[in-house]
């Protein structure tokens, strides 16, 4: 039987969820490349604590991660003078409302951007001491993601409605895991399953870099969703290895169709018998290579 539960909602399930022992077997799961020298810092996990990965004084720093957790009420963001932030979740997940704080100054002139599908706890943006604005975010909103910036003092935030284009190695290191907790979560929480598997979908979904993810999540999650309505007699099908799986159809279909060029020679009774005996022969090559 299907297993619907809920997913959980606030940092320490999640953790549990990023550190049961089933999660903790996959592989590459995580990767880290802070250059202190250039200011570029990229960071990338199953479960990430916002606090440790928004590195200060960056001038590029990405964040791609099933879950980032805000273990505090109040975070500091604050990357270097025109710098850029940029944070790609499934999951946004604290315990209470969250404000994320930039310093008035330099970091005040930095651009950050904000993607997430559940969004387990209000979220708020403010430059130094000014009103928090609240991020329309989560899965009950047509928003994907939240593009903040500052202009004299004031929050301003254009709400995205599609992913941009990203063929950054380490997103593909972050989908590509995800699809592989999916495969794990579909046998110990659907509901995390066809999250992930939604979510893959909807990041993936018109970009030629990311077209083989994309098809590996759709056709998940249509397993998953006909498991969950016929119930535990469905037969299971992981998912394809798309490359493999049209190397072998070509395959196939050369082998089919040198089959039938034979077969019509040996039903053609103006050839000699010695060609009806080398078609044949051909055919039975030909169906024992297929």
């Amino acid at each position: 039987m299907a297993n619907t539960a809920l997913q959980p909602n606030n940092p320490a399930d999640w953790q549990k969820y990023a550190t049961s022992d089933a999660m903790t077997a996959i592989p590459l799961r995580d990767g880290d490349n802070v250059n202190d020298r250039s200011k570029l810092a990229i960071h990338r996990g199953v479960f990430l604590d916002a606090s440790a990965v928004l590195d200060p004084g960056m001038h590029n720093l990405n964040v791609y991660t099933d879950v980032l957790a805000f273990m505090a009420e109040d975070i500091t963001i604050n990357p270097a003078k025109y710098g850029t932030v940029n944070i790609v979740a499934r999951v946004l997940t604290a315990a209470k409302p969250v404000t994320l704080r930039v310093p008035s100054g330099d970091a005040a002139t930095s651009a950050i951007s904000i993607y997430a599908r559940v969004v387990n706890q209000p979220i708020s943006v403010c430059m130094g001491d000014s009103n928090p604005v609240a991020l329309d975010l989560g899965a009950d909103t047509d928003n994907v993601g939240a593009a903040v910036a500052f202009d004299n003092g004031e929050v301003v935030v254009e709400y995205l409605k599609n992913y941009p284009y990203d063929n950054h190695p380490e997103l593909q290191a972050s989908l590509e895991t995800e699809l592989r907790i999916a495969l794990i979560q579909f046998w110990i929480n659907s509901s995390i399953a066809i999250s992930i598997c939604s979510y893959v979908a909807v990041i993936t979904a018109g970009q030629k870099s990311h077209t083989m993810l994309n098809a590996q999540a759709v056709a998940l999650g249509q397993q998953l969703a006909g498991r969950i309505m016929a119930g535990q007699n469905m037969t299971y099908a992981p998912v394809l290895v798309l490359d493999t799986y049209k190397s072998t159809m070509k395959l196939a279909l050369t082998a089919a169709s040198a089959f039938e060029t034979q077969y019509d020679r040996f039903q053609d009774k103006a050839t000699s018998l010695n060609e009806q005996i080398e078609a044949w022969k051909t055919m039975l090559t030909k169906a024992t290579d297929s």
